[in-house]
């Protein structure tokens, strides 16, 4: 979209825009103790020493904060509907950037649980193997986005099969393999063991 494209259609969504602003600042907050749990499980695989937990601590806080700057982002863009449609054009670059571009920090937290997991020695481990290479799988799939500066239509650019769809459908199989690794270790009492 051009510029008066892009305005038009912030202002015909303003309210959908607005909500969605707030679910990513809400979301900036939940993610805090999803990646807590995560982390409390890698240092329990880990020990005293726990690098990868500590890599996922720092990414984590990294990713949330990122998505807090992105609801914020996208609430500026329609709160001041007399906005020039030029800084309409970089806010809303900005907040779709910080949406697909960060691949390099999102990619080292899947590989830290993988590492993790890869290098659990007990006899059942916390968490299964697989899950290990699903994180590393994971990992190189996301690192896809980080060319999308390069890039303004095609497979690579921001909203492209490559840089967007291909790691937006490897986080839609993790997500989901994580809460439930994370619950059927819980339910073995696997961090209660060593």
């Amino acid at each position: 979209m051009d510029s008066a494209e892009l305005v038009s259609h912030y202002q015909k969504n303003a309210n959908a825009v607005l909500a969605g602003g707030a679910g990513l600042i809400a979301a900036s907050a939940v993610g805090f103790p999803f990646f807590a749990a995560i982390s409390v499980m890698l240092k329990k695989i880990e020990g005293d020493i726990a690098p990868c937990s500590y890599i996922l601590i720092a990414v984590a806080t990294y990713i949330q904060v990122t998505i807090l700057i992105m609801g914020i982002l996208f609430t500026m863009i329609v709160y001041r509907p007399d906005m020039p449609a030029v800084l309409v054009q970089i806010l809303s670059d900005f907040a779709f950037f910080l949406f697909v571009g960060p691949a390099i920090p999102i990619a080292m937290q899947y590989m830290a649980i993988g590492v993790a997991v890869l290098g659990d020695k007990r006899q059942t481990p916390i968490l299964p193997r697989w899950f290990g290479y699903l994180n590393l799988w994971v990992a190189g799939v996301s690192t896809t986005s980080c060319v999308i500066g390069f890039f303004k239509t095609g497979p690579l650019a921001w909203n492209g099969v490559i840089a967007f769809w291909l790691p937006v459908a490897a986080l839609g199989i993790w997500l989901p393999a994580t809460i439930w690794m994370m619950f059927a270790a819980i339910a073995r009492n696997a961090l209660t063991t060593d």
